[in-house]
C-alpha cells in the first residue's frame, strides 16, 4: 500500500541517528515528503547536538532527540536513555515508520519492533536480526518479527540521494526528481554572519572556505595538513583570495598548525572556530564565500546545500556514496582497488587519500570556478602508482576483507555481544576480546 491512498497519515516518524552531513544530504527528501503531505507531522530522530539543523531546514519538521550513540554495541549504562526514548515511542501513535539509513542500527531494531503496529518501510533489503539484537528485543519485552514490512531495494554503492528517489518512488508509486539538499539562511542569521565576517577582517566574495580537519571520527580520511598549506598559498597566489579556516573548537590544533604555516610564508589566512550550538552561522559565513575546499565532511554538505560551488577531498571508504550534490559541486578521489572499504583500511592509514595532489585539486578548483560541471559529481584523478603496486594492493586488500570476515564471525560466535539469554552483559568477555585484539593483529600483518 503507497502512501498517496493512506488519507488517514497523520503522524510519520524518521530515525536518523548519522551525522550532520548526511542529515543535510537527506534533506531533500524531507522537502518532497512535506510538499506531499502537507497536514502530516513528521518528526526525526536523532542525535542530540543534530537538531542545531532545524532552523536551516525546511519547516514544519518536529525533531526528537536520543544522548544514544547506536554505532557502537548497546552499553548497559544507556539503559535510562534507552526506556525514556521507547517511552516517548509509546506516546507517539505514528502511523508511519521510515528507515531511511541503509545501514541499520541496533536502534533503528528497537524502533521498528517498539512500532509493531505502523506502516514501516526501510531502505535496503532484508536482513537477519543479529542474535544479539534478538537477545536484546527479547529481554525489552520486544518481537524480532517482521520489523519492517516493506524494504526498499537500492545498489550499496549509490549515492544516498539516490536511494532516496527510490524510496519515494515506491512509497508514492510515483517517479520524482528529489530537490537538492537546500538550507535556508534567515535575515537574522545572515546579518550576524556579515558581522563576524568583518570582524575577520574580511569581506564579501573576498574569501573562501576550507576545512583542513572535520573528520575526528574518521581521521585517516583527511587530506595531510602540510597539502593544505600548499593549496591555500596557491590559490591565495593565483586567485587572490583569503582563505576562511573553519573547524570545532576540538580542532583547533589543525587549524593553528595550517594558519602559521600560510603566515610563514609570507600569506594570509583568518581562522573561525565553531562551538556547539552555532551551526548556522556557519552555514551563513559560507553562503557569503567565493568556494568551499576541503574535506568529506558536514560542513562539505553544507556549502553545496547554501549553493556554494563545493571541492570535496575524497578518499575510498564510503566511496561514492557521499559525494556533494549540486551543480557546481565535485569530489575528487585517486580510485584504488580498495575502494569500498568502509574505513576499514587494509593500510591503516588511507593511502587512497594521500595519493590525491597538490595539484590535482587545485585544477579542480580551478575548473569549478571557471563553470565546468563534472559528470557524476566527481573527477577520478591519476593514482600514481605503478602497476606492480596496484597488483599488491589488490591482493593484499582481498586478503585483509576475507580475514575481516572471518574474525567478524568468530567474534560474533563466542557471544560478542550485549545481550545473551535474555541478560545483559555489560562488557565483552576476555576471551571475546583476547580473540578479537588476536585477529585484528592477523590482519595487520597480512596488511604489510
Amino acid at each position: 500500500m503507497q502512501l498517496k491512498e493512506l488519507s488517514s497519515v497523520k503522524k510519520i516518524l524518521i530515525p536518523r541517528f548519522d551525522s550532520h552531513g548526511d542529515i543535510i544530504l537527506f534533506s531533500g527528501f524531507l522537502t518532497a515528503l512535506v510538499e506531499k503531505l502537507p497536514e502530516a507531522e513528521i518528526t526525526i530522530l536523532v542525535r542530540a547536538g543534530h537538531e542545531q539543523l532545524a532552523p536551516l531546514l525546511v519547516g514544519n519538521i518536529k525533531w526528537v532527540t536520543t544522548q544514544i550513540f547506536p554505532y557502537k554495541p548497546f552499553d548497559v549504562d544507556e539503559i535510562g536513555e534507552l526506556k525514556q526514548l521507547l517511552s516517548i515511542l509509546d506516546e507517539g501513535s505514528w502511523d508511519v515508520l521510515l528507515t531511511t539509513c541503509q545501514i541499520r542500527t541496533w536502534l533503528d531494531f528497537v524502533v521498528a519492533a517498539k512500532l509493531k503496529g505502523v506502516i514501516r518501510y526501510a531502505i535496503g533489503g532484508y536482513t537477519p536480526t543479529a542474535d544479539w539484537v534478538k537477545g536484546l528485543l527479547n529481554w525489552l519485552s520486544l518481537s524480532d518479527e517482521t520489523l519492517w514490512e516493506h524494504y526498499v531495494e537500492v545498489e550499496e554503492s549509490s549515492h544516498e540521494i539516490e536511494k532516496y528517489a527510490k524510496l519515494y518512488e515506491r512509497i508514492f508509486n510515483c517517479d520524482r526528481t528529489i530537490p537538492l539538499p537546500k538550507l535556508d539562511i534567515n535575515e537574522e542569521t545572515d546579518v550576524q554572519a556579515k558581522v563576524i565576517i568583518e570582524g575577520l577582517g574580511l569581506e564579501a566574495d573576498g574569501f573562501f572556505v576550507c576545512l583542513p580537519a572535520g573528520s575526528h571520527n574518521i581521521s585517516i580520511k583527511c587530506w595531510p595538513p602540510e597539502r593544505f598549506v600548499e593549496l591555500l598559498l596557491q590559490i591565495q597566489k593565483e586567485m587572490s583570495l583569503t582563505p576562511l579556516l573553519i573547524g570545532h573548537d576540538t580542532e583547533v590544533d589543525v587549524l593553528n598548525f595550517v594558519v602559521g604555516k600560510i603566515m610563514d610564508n609570507g600569506g594570509r589566512a583568518s581562522m573561525w572556530v565553531g562551538q556547539n550550538g552555532k551551526l548556522h552561522h556557519l552555514a551563513a559565513i559560507m553562503q557569503k564565500a567565493k568556494f568551499y575546499v576541503g574535506n568529506d565532511s558536514g560542513p562539505m554538505h553544507m556549502a553545496a546545500a547554501v549553493g556554494v560551488p563545493t571541492v570535496g577531498i575524497f578518499g575510498g571508504g564510503y566511496w561514492p556514496r557521499f559525494l556533494p550534490v549540486g551543480q557546481y559541486s565535485v569530489g575528487v578521489a585517486a580510485v584504488l582497488p580498495c575502494f569500498g572499504c568502509d574505513w576499514e583500511c587494509t593500510f591503516e592509514d588511507a593511502p587512497c587519500v594521500k595519493n590525491i595532489k597538490v595539484g590535482d585539486v587545485l585544477e579542480t578548483v580551478k575548473s569549478v570556478m571557471s563553470g565546468t560541471v563534472f559528470n557524476g559529481n566527481m573527477h577520478l584523478v591519476p593514482h600514481q602508482l605503478c602497476h606492480d603496486t596496484i597488483k599488491y594492493i589488490t591482493k593484499a586488500h582481498n586478503q585483509y576483507t576475507r580475514c575481516k570476515s572471518a574474525r567478524n564471525k568468530l567474534a560474533h560466535n563466542i557471544a560478542c555481544s550485549a545481550v545473551v539469554n535474555s541478560k545483559i552483559i555489560p562488557k565483552k568477555s576476555s576471551a571475546c576480546t583476547a580473540l578479537h585484539n588476536f585477529i585484528n593483529s592477523i590482519c595487520k600483518t597480512l596488511s604489510l
